[in-house]
This record gives structure tokens, C-alpha cells and sequence, in this order.
């Protein structure tokens, strides 16, 4: 496993790559969250994540790790360093299977907008390592494409928990 940089909140406006989505979702916060908590669910409407390990026990926050493993098959390590329920967390890899990062963070933002509903702001940065600088030029478009998609992913599976009840 790879070593990756811990961060802080300033990576979000300073990294080398950010990408930032924000979704108008039909849930409260507290629902999302509950969705966010649940490791079934990521693979169901995250493009790109194959299994979710929660590493440390409930109740989630501050210092929560969990281990992810993406498409192809590639683990990366997390550890939260934001925790606030319903409202924000976010989380920087610790370690990865392959070395393509040399920081990679998520941060997670949700505001209440009232009448059960909830608006999502989801913010990527990374710095690119090894192959992945050499080639990020060619390649950083189609993965700011597949993090769309993931966006885009959550709102029809919040709605479907929805009418399941």
C-alpha cells in the first residue's frame, strides 16, 4: 500500500485538482447521512465503488477510517477528519493499493432546504502521482466526467429509498 499525505480544509481551495458538484436531493440531511452510513449503498449509486468496510465502529465522526475498494480492483484507506451529522464530512486517503495519488480528499456539504428536501455539495481535490501526473492532461476530463456521473447517481437512488418506504 501506498502512503498517501494527510490534509487539511484548505486542500479544498488549493489542490492541484478540484472538482466540486452540487445536487438539490429529495431527503433530509439526516437521511442522506443515514445513506452515506450505509456501506450497501455506495456501490448502488457511486459509479466506480465496489465495496464499502466500515473500520471503525458506530457512531461515526472525527477519525472514523473505512477501507474502499474502487473499480480494477484498487483499495484506498480513508480517515474522516470531518464529522457533523446531517451537516458535513470529510475525508483524505491514508493509503492506497496503487500509488496514483499523492493526496486524494472528499468533502461533503449539505444544507437543509426545508419541506424534506436538502442541497449537496461535494467537493474532489487530488493531487496526481507517478503515470497518473504524466497523463492527467489527457485523462482529467473523462474523470471529472465519471465524478459527474456519481453525482448525478445519487439523486435518482435517494429517490428510490424514498418510494421503497
Amino acid at each position: 500500500m501506498a502512503t498517501c499525505e494527510a490534509i487539511s480544509t484548505d486542500y479544498f481551495n488549493n489542490a492541484p485538482v478540484i472538482f466540486s458538484f452540487e445536487r438539490e436531493l429529495n431527503c433530509t440531511p439526516e437521511e442522506l447521512f443515514a445513506i452515506f452510513e450505509d456501506e450497501h449503498s455506495w456501490p448502488k449509486w457511486a459509479n466506480g465503488i465496489t465495496k464499502v468496510v466500515w473500520d471503525t465502529p458506530r457512531p461515526f465522526g472525527v477519525d472514523t477510517v473505512r477501507t474502499v475498494t474502487l473499480a480494477g480492483n484498487m483499495t484506498a484507506v480513508e480517515k474522516f477528519f470531518l464529522w457533523e451529522s446531517g451537516k458535513r464530512m470529510a475525508f483524505y486517503f491514508t493509503e492506497l493499493s496503487r500509488p496514483v495519488w499523492t493526496s486524494f480528499a472528499e468533502d461533503y456539504q449539505v444544507t437543509d432546504l426545508g419541506g424534506g428536501r436538502c442541497s449537496w455539495n461535494w467537493t474532489v481535490a487530488y493531487t496526481p502521482r507517478g503515470f497518473l501526473k504524466l497523463i492527467h492532461p489527457l485523462i482529467g476530463g473523462f474523470l471529472k466526467k465519471n465524478m459527474t456521473q456519481i453525482a448525478d447517481g445519487l439523486g435518482p437512488y435517494v429517490d428510490e429509498q424514498k418510494a421503497q418506504g
